[in-house]
């Protein structure tokens, strides 16, 4: 079997690799903001209605996986509600 080479001049793919860097940092930091934003819409509503929320002996008997799940849930519409109008961190 033929053995291949490769040559590759790391110079050629420099800018290439910088540009992809940048954009995985740009989508972090927006991730990040967003996420902020969520959690603030998160304490915003807790503030305005505790009632709404569980207590601390509902939280403490709860199932863990359940109330991750339902977490992650609640997150996730929070996020949509974040995309959907600018909440200000």
């Amino acid at each position: 079997m033929a053995e291949l080479e490769v040559s590759i001049n790391t110079s050629d793919i420099a800018p290439a690799i910088e540009a992809i860097r940048q954009e995985v940092e740009r989508i972090k930091d927006q991730s990040l903001t967003r996420f902020a934003q969520a959690f603030q819409l998160w304490e915003e509503a807790f503030r305005a209605d505790p009632e709404k929320f569980m207590t601390v002996e509902e939280t403490a008997s709860a199932e863990v996986s359940q109330l991750s799940a339902d977490c992650a849930a609640y997150f996730v519409a929070l996020l949509a509600q974040v995309d959907k109008a600018e909440v200000a961190v």
